[in-house]
């Protein structure tokens, strides 16, 4: 995964980088979906990135890449938009967003807040596959933690 320049995203693409490994040599935790399920690459936000597309000053993520073919872009998602919220839950760092994409309901929506050209708005995308478990989960982010 790329991301751009800013103080946390060394530790996100490392982030990225240990998740990526695990999936491609099979030490995924058992129950964790093998690949994203919305098919988008995100990336924190510096103040001065919050300012240009009027973002909450406190969080959201900026998306950097929308996979063709996938949920996301079928949702009608775009590389600029802002994700602020997902299942109303305030977005501050990457992992937030996979955790809930990650735990979402096989066939269910799952609203994501967005501004867009200086405006809110809410988007349906229905992630691929079945969720990942809590204990699949759990073992991700212990795996983070040791990295």
């Amino acid at each position: 995964m790329r991301f751009a320049s800013c103080r946390f995203c060394g530790v996100f693409a490392l982030a990225a980088l240990v998740a990526t490994h695990a999936l491609a040599e099979g030490n995924a935790p058992a129950g964790y979906p093998g690949r994203g399920r919305i098919g988008i690459e995100v990336q924190p936000m510096t103040a001065e990135l919050r300012e240009f597309f009027a973002a909450p000053a406190e969080y959201g993520l900026l998306i950097v890449r929308v996979e063709a073919e996938r949920p996301a872009q079928q949702a009608g998602l775009r590389v600029g938009d802002v994700i602020i919220a997902a299942a109303d839950e305030p977005l501050a760092r990457p992992h937030d967003l996979v955790a809930i994409v990650a735990r979402a309901a096989a066939g269910t929506p799952l609203a994501l807040t967005i501004v867009r050209g200086g405006k809110q708005q809410k988007i349906l995308v229905t992630p691929d596959g079945d969720p990942a478990t809590a204990t699949a989960l759990d073992a991700w982010h212990q795996g983070l933690r040791d990295y």
